[in-house]
């Protein structure tokens, strides 16, 4: 009687071994196949904002910016952490809303778990100040 109850369970091992887990099928009810993120990419990719105060907060002269995310392949969903490599310069909420809090450059990171991100250059101006780049 043992021997057939170790059979049993040796046999439902090599069964649940040779299924098929694949997440890309689709679930019931007909939804599109969701696929895992091979990349990602931040738009925009450099993003000047301005501190707060007379002009700031405007379309010139933004206190804050949204970053927007492509995710790789375009089925893929995702749960991203957002952070900023100085809080002091620039801030991210979950949503991607960036916030100026003083002058200076930072990065901020979108991650997906523990796999792919994407970063975007932040510069924060002074009220009224314009950033000019000679190429």
């Amino acid at each position: 009687m043992t021997l057939f109850r170790l059979s049993s369970t040796l046999l439902a091992l090599l069964l649940v071994a040779g299924c098929d887990f694949n997440t890309t099928n689709s679930p019931p009810g007909g939804e599109p196949p969701v696929s895992k993120v091979a990349a990602l990419a931040l738009s925009p990719g450099d993003l000047v904002l301005h501190l707060a105060g007379e002009g700031a907060g405007t379309d010139v002269f933004p206190s804050r910016g949204q970053l927007q995310v492509a995710l790789s392949p375009a089925t893929a969903t995702a749960h991203l952490t957002w952070s900023s490599a100085d809080p002091a310069i620039a801030t991210v909420d979950s949503a991607g809303m960036v916030v100026a809090v003083a002058t200076g450059s930072t990065e901020i990171k979108a991650l997906v778990g523990g796999g792919p991100f994407a970063t975007a250059s932040v510069t924060v101006l002074d009220r009224g100040q314009t950033n000019i780049t000679l190429h």
